[in-house]
């Protein structure tokens, strides 16, 4: 008897990264991924952080929700005069971003510290 795998859900880290917030993205966003995000970035916001680091480089899908989610936080850090920097390396990661508008309005960095660099240049 074969059992279906229950679908991977997206999963959620708030890590410091070179002194700043970094909200590590692994599994596959979904309706309920984007809530999380959205709480998430919200908090993180309304609490001062306003320079704030994205890895997606665990992320294996995002759905239309997530990703506009993720598109709101963007414009919130900027709103509050900050920056978020996604970090992710991977070019068919970059061109899904591209597709999804973020890599229009959110700067991408191929690792960490270069998108620490990128957010003390901001300060």
């Amino acid at each position: 008897m074969m059992t279906s795998a229950r679908p991977e859900t997206l999963q959620v880290d708030v890590v410091q990264a070179a002194g700043y917030p970094c909200v590590c993205l692994s599994g596959r966003g979904d309706c309920r991924g984007a809530r999380l995000l959205h709480g998430l970035f919200s908090r993180l916001i309304e609490s001062g952080y306003s320079r704030l680091m994205l890895d997606t480089r665990g992320l294996r899908s995002l759905d239309a929700r997530s990703a506009e989610t993720l598109r709101d936080a963007v414009c919130m850090a900027e709103e509050e005069g900050g920056v978020l920097v996604v970090v992710d390396e991977s070019p068919h990661k970059e061109r899904a971003l591209k597709l999804l508008d973020l890599k229009r309005i959110a700067d991408v960095a191929p690792s960490v510290s270069a998108a620490a660099a990128h957010l003390d240049r901001h300060a």
